[in-house]
């Protein structure tokens, strides 16, 4: 099994007559026949068409896969943005209409939103295993993201809100 070529004919079932797919008679002319196909060493089957189309599912991944990431990271940047000021606005009243108080405050809104983000991302990750997610019908998510999964739009969105949350103490350490 481990990239060699296995008879169609050997079937996991020994070849029994509940078989529905190919019946006795069948299999023993497909062996005869010489119908076989080559396993990967996982054990998975795999032929010429299934490799072109794996090979085209890969080509088309590459291809969506940069503008997926430019969705997660500007949604993060417009979400982070949108917090930034909000923080900053709130400090600004808070601080005495002091601007490095709004910055202040934007800063450390920004890095509580990414920290709760990260936490949020690796209880995700931790609990995978636990329980097996149940795959809904329709996934709208797939509507915006063609490669990407959730998890992984939440990490870019995380660490647009710390790049965000960056800039802001750049400002604050030059002014």
């Amino acid at each position: 099994e481990n990239g060699e070529k296995v008879c169609l004919c050997r079937r996991e079932d020994g070849g029994k007559k509940s078989d529905p797919d190919i019946e006795r008679t069948e299999k023993k002319s497909a062996c005869a026949a010489g119908r076989t196909e080559e396993r990967s060493p996982t054990g998975r089957r795999e032929d010429a068409g299934m490799r072109r189309n794996e090979e085209r599912m890969d080509a088309d991944h590459i291809k969506k896969l940069p503008a997926d990431i430019g969705k997660a990271l500007l949604a993060g940047l417009i979400a982070a943005a949108a917090a930034a000021i909000l923080f900053f606005v709130i400090g600004l009243i808070a601080g005495g209409w002091a601007p490095s108080a709004g910055l202040e405050s934007a800063k450390n809104g920004l890095l509580l939103i990414a920290s709760l983000l990260l936490f949020l991302l690796a209880g995700m990750l931790l609990m995978k295993g636990k329980k097996p997610e149940q795959k809904p019908k329709k996934n709208g998510w797939r509507d915006h993201f063609k490669v990407i999964g959730y998890k992984t739009a939440i990490a870019l969105i995380a660490a647009a809100f710390l790049a965000l949350a960056s800039v802001a103490d750049y400002i604050l350490l030059r002014g």
